[in-house]
């Protein structure tokens, strides 16, 4: 896969867009097998866990060219991140964010998204400073308030992307060292083992939050990461 499959494929979504044109003939088929959406058959508000009042977000941070890479499961869910889908302001910073060259968003952009990936990079250092040099990228796209249906997950065509952009760009840079990966979640899904490492790819054991822990392997992915960034000492 060419390094920029991942984002020539979002790029097909245009701001106000809240479903990937690949996903919607797989998610209107599991919506009681309509096989599309129109005036008299909207598209629902929610789907086997997933949110589709909101905006997708495949990823948060500069994935093109940040140095570590987490990857986790698919966003949460606040109720800022439905109401900010209807705004303009709102729909810029999504569009922009999908295209992997914006740094972490800031409170008050983009939902709860501060607030979250703080909490999973507090070992590292300031999160001003990280904010330009760490991104997320999610198996799932849409936003949840509960555990989704993963064969649902598994299914879209969004979904297949992120993993295939992972396992044939993504790791390959992280064994080469390149970059550092950090697996927080569903590590079978990524096709990952929890608790191993190779070059600069570590799958350590984490909560169901998907938070940055103790132990051999969350250690050396902590360590890794401050190497990379600079931080070693810190």
């Amino acid at each position: 896969m060419e390094y920029d499959g991942l984002f020539d494929f979002w790029a097909n979504v245009g701001p106000s867009n809240r479903i990937h044109p690949a996903d919607a003939p797989v998610l209107a088929r599991l919506d009681e097998g309509n096989q599309n959406w129109n005036q008299q058959h909207p598209a629902p508000e929610e789907l086997d866990g997933l949110d589709l009042r909101c905006l997708p977000l495949p990823f948060i941070g500069p994935l093109r060219t940040a140095p570590v890479v987490f990857l986790t499961l698919l966003p949460g869910l606040e109720e800022d991140d439905v109401e900010e889908a209807a705004t303009e302001a709102g729909q810029h910073r999504y569009h922009l964010m999908r295209q992997g060259n914006q740094p972490l968003p800031l409170n008050g952009e983009i939902g709860g998204a501060w607030k979250w990936w703080k909490a999973r990079t507090a070992r590292l250092g300031d999160p001003m400073m990280l904010r330009h040099h760490v991104a997320f990228l999610d198996i799932g796209a849409y936003h949840s308030k509960k555990a989704p249906d993963r064969q649902t997950l598994a299914a879209l065509p969004s979904s297949r992307m992120a993993i295939d952009w992972a396992q044939q760009v993504l790791f390959p840079q992280a064994v080469k060292g390149e970059r550092v990966v950090v697996c927080l979640r569903a590590a079978r899904m990524w096709g990952l083992r929890r608790n191993r490492c190779q070059g600069s790819l570590f799958v350590p054991e984490t909560p169901r939050s998907g938070h940055l822990g103790q132990g051999k392997i969350a250690n050396a992915a902590v360590a890794a990461i401050k190497s990379r960034l600079g931080l070693t000492g810190f």
